[in-house]
């Protein structure tokens, strides 16, 4: 009888989950890059601040200089060095 209770419990969440997942995905816009697109990249490493305020996420204006097999992209930032 408990461990009915729990693989339903289990059940439920599972279903809660895909459901908020399937609405966040709904408001997701795919965009295909190109050539010569202007973008800003992502600073992925955490960034430690000595006077605990808040820093950016995001580094400078960068044009893609060619779209590579698996989905890589070089970068060139408006001076022109990648």
């Amino acid at each position: 009888m408990l461990d009915e209770r729990r693989l339903r419990a289990l059940y439920n969440v599972q279903i809660y989950k895909t459901q908020i997942l399937r609405g966040l995905n709904k408001k997701v816009k795919p965009r295909d890059l190109q050539e010569s697109d202007l973008l800003s990249k992502e600073i992925r490493a955490p960034v430690q601040d000595l006077r605990r305020k808040f820093k950016t996420n995001w580094l400078g204006s960068y044009i893609i200089k060619t779209i590579l097999l698996g989905g890589a992209v070089p970068l060139i930032d408006m001076n022109g060095e990648e």
